[in-house]
């Protein structure tokens, strides 16, 4: 069965975040129903303390999603040691710098397949693959079905 991989939270929001010297504290819910960007999904529920340079490096990623990046970049960017900056963005949001690089360029491809008319190549360069190969490799182990029976899916 299709996974939905668009975020959508229940709850309800307080709203309060707290700047402790460099660190954020973010005590986050969400009213039913609320779907928030990626981003915005990945920095409310990391549901810990977030170092000024993490927050850097996800606008980072996020901004340059795109494009060919990698783990020293952002690293360079953020202002930490590559080695660190891989230790912790691993431990704070649960996934290597490549795979949280992976899904965010699935869920904007998924985007895309939902709401244009593009071809699932153009989608796939657009989205940051090298290819559609590429991309539906990823997409089917992301979601457990290939671009085009996700797109036929959400419009049926």
């Amino acid at each position: 069965m299709l996974k939905d991989i668009e975020p959508v939270w229940a709850g309800y929001s307080q709203g309060r975040n707290v700047d402790l010297g460099g660190l954020i504290a973010s005590d986050l819910r969400f009213p039913a129903g609320l779907r928030l960007s990626p981003h915005e999904h990945e920095v409310a529920t990391i549901g810990v303390t977030l170092a000024r340079w993490l927050r850097c490096a996800l606008d980072y990623i996020h901004a340059h999603a795109t494009d060919s990046i990698g783990l020293a970049e952002v690293a360079r960017e953020a202002g930490v040691h590559p080695v660190y900056f891989a230790r912790a963005f691993r431990a704070q949001t649960g996934l290597p710098v490549g795979a949280y690089l992976r899904k965010l360029r699935v869920d904007q491809a998924a985007e895309k397949l939902a709401s244009t008319n593009l071809s699932i190549a153009d989608i796939a360069l657009a989205a940051g693959f090298s290819d559609q190969s590429h991309l539906t490799r990823v997409f089917r182990a992301l979601t457990g079905v290939t671009p085009a029976t996700y797109r036929q899916r959400r419009r049926s």
